[in-house]
């Protein structure tokens, strides 16, 4: 039998408690590893999101979100030739369909010092609601 793949859910890793449903390699057929979320309180995992993951988030500037997004850009080109065999092995895809792209290091609030601003005003500040 195949590895059951925990869930990462209510600040957690988690097991399903159920037999999990296989997940193929789309080329050769067999089976990879099985996902479940049989058992797992969604409900705790959404306050949590709500509450924990949600408020951090809110609490950070534009500037440290960017700097968090260069970070996991930096993480995912470590590790792509990883990435493309699990790509291929998920897909079937060749390298360049399953190449690794981000603009995120290049986002003005990440690349500037001390949250300079590489823009002019050019009038009063408006308030800008999601």
């Amino acid at each position: 039998m195949t590895e059951l793949l925990s869930n990462y859910a209510a600040g957690r890793w988690q097991a399903g408690t159920g037999n999990g449903t296989p997940l193929f390699d789309p080329v050769l057929g067999n089976a990879l590893v099985r996902v479940d979320s049989t058992g797992l309180d969604l409900a705790e995992a959404f306050t949590f999101a709500r509450q924990q993951g949600g408020a951090a988030l809110r609490a950070l500037t534009y500037r440290e979100r960017a700097a968090l997004l260069a970070a996991i850009v930096k993480v995912l080109q470590a590790h792509r030739d990883t990435y493309y065999e699990i790509a291929t092995a998920n897909a079937g895809t060749v390298k360049n369909d399953s190449a690794v792209t981000s603009t995120a290091p290049s986002s003005p609030w990440a690349s500037t010092p001390n949250g300079a601003r590489p823009w002019a005003m050019c009038g009063p500040c408006a308030t800008v609601r999601r």
